[in-house]
């Protein structure tokens, strides 16, 4: 079997049933398979995020979300690889009708599955994990209604095995200020949390609030942990398989974009063990890795780009690399700006200097002039940017040159351009 997949189609009552579909590794529709795909639950109720996992014997469980009349609530079955349910399996109710049940996350392994779900009112949500054997039955020691995260609220739950029959499960809970603060906890085979770990969680450091959409990914004796910002940035951590904090992750710290370079930096506290590349991709294009990072004194990890295009899309990431681990840091997009004419925008004396404000339209060097109204050169200083766009520079004042009025030209290549400007001291 190459992939499966499912989702909701409508029927002829308006509500959504769940369907599959599995393709063969060239891409083709699995034999017996119907192009519309096979019902795998249907009824009265809408069916909405499915998740799958595959199980040991070329089935597959599948979990999802049912909207119902009571409200929504969260379900499990297993199938086979045509679509018919597993032999002693029917349909699995996780958890009863609530305001909100969203499934999330689905393991499996060789003895059975976890599913994990956020159900409840709408100022009370929980996140759940649940533990299901192959055969259908109820893990040993595990809620039937699944066990609560941390106590008390979150939501977006992720899980990810811990190679020891227990998982590592993050989500987003509500922070002392009301922002999301991503949390982390790892529960053994009973669903109870690991001794070592306090009970409501381990928040992740360097995470000042807005943090949602945690990530797991195996890390050497341990987990790595990445979350999303509010604004568009991201954090992470490595923690060891006990409760004590590992490395940090490297924190993107400022973008900036001209329509020849792009400019990235980010920073990183401490030893780095693991090593740091950076990647880049335009468009849809294959990502391509551009070099390897290490940081500065002040752990600082500047990057910097000339191969673009004005006018662009240009996505980068970071990839963290060990012996026995490969983990990508989310992406960073950066919008190109498109082609900068020339310009001459102001030009001021401020004390001592003379500053000046102007476009290039490449980092070709230009030439900047101050004339006095009997077009007499008083000043002519070379310019240089490291970038096409919008730049600024000064100079120590000309001792000829007084507040008045007077005459501005840029030059670069063959085009010119000229500003009428009144300086006073």
């Amino acid at each position: 079997m190459g992939a499966c997949g499912y989702f909701g189609k409508r029927d002829v009552r308006g509500s959504r049933d769940l369907r599959a579909l599995v393709f063969e590794p060239s891409g083709s529709l699995a034999a017996n398979w119907p192009d519309s795909g096979r019902v795998v639950v249907g009824g009265a109720a809408d069916q909405f995020r499915p998740r799958i996992a595959a199980d040991a014997t070329g089935g597959m469980y599948v979990a999802w979300s049912e909207a119902g009349v009571g409200g929504e609530s969260v379900h499990l079955t297993r199938v086979g690889t045509s679509g018919a349910r597993a032999d002693g399996w029917d349909e699995v109710s996780l958890s009863g009708a609530r305001h909100e049940a969203r499934v999330s996350s689905i393991l499996a392994d060789s003895n059975g599955v976890h599913v994990a779900w956020s159900s409840g009112q709408e100022d009370s949500v929980v996140a759940r994990v649940a533990r299901r054997m192959a055969s259908g039955g109820l893990a040993s020691g595990w809620p039937e209604s699944g066990a609560i995260l941390g106590g008390s609220t979150g939501d977006d739950p992720v899980l990810l095995a811990d190679g020891s029959d227990g998982v590592y499960a993050a989500w987003t809970r509500a922070g002392e200020r009301g922002d999301g603060v991503v949390a982390l906890t790892r529960l053994d085979e009973s669903g109870v949390v690991v001794e070592g770990w306090p009970s409501v969680g381990l928040e992740m450091p360097d995470a000042p609030g807005d943090e949602h959409a945690p990530k797991l990914v195996a890390a050497d004796a341990g987990v790595l942990v990445s979350w999303s910002r509010g604004e568009g940035t991201a954090g992470g951590t490595i923690l060891r398989s006990g409760a004590s904090l590992g490395e940090m992750l490297p924190a993107l710290l400022s973008t900036a974009s001209w329509p020849d370079l792009v400019r990235l930096e980010w920073s990183l506290a401490g030893a780095v063990p693991y090593a740091i590349g950076v990647e880049r991709r335009v468009e849809q294009g294959e990502w391509v890795r551009l070099h390897e990072l290490e940081p500065d004194a002040e752990g600082r990890m500047p990057v910097e780009d000339r191969d673009i295009e004005p006018g662009g899309r240009v996505i980068y990431r970071l990839r963290l690399s060990t012996p026995s681990i490969e983990a990508t840091m989310p992406e960073v997009e950066v919008l190109v700006p498109r082609a900068a004419p020339l310009a001459l925008h102001r030009i001021r004396m401020q004390g001592e200097r003379l500053q000046a404000w102007f476009s290039l339209a490449s980092r070709e060097e230009a030439r900047l002039e101050v004339f006095d109204v009997q077009g007499r050169r008083v000043f002519r200083q070379a310019v240089r940017a490291e970038h096409a766009g919008d730049s600024e520079a000064s100079w120590p004042t000309p001792v000829r040159l007084r507040s008045g009025v007077w005459f501005a030209r840029l030059t670069q290549g063959r085009e010119s351009r000229g500003l009428r400007v009144v300086l006073t001291r």
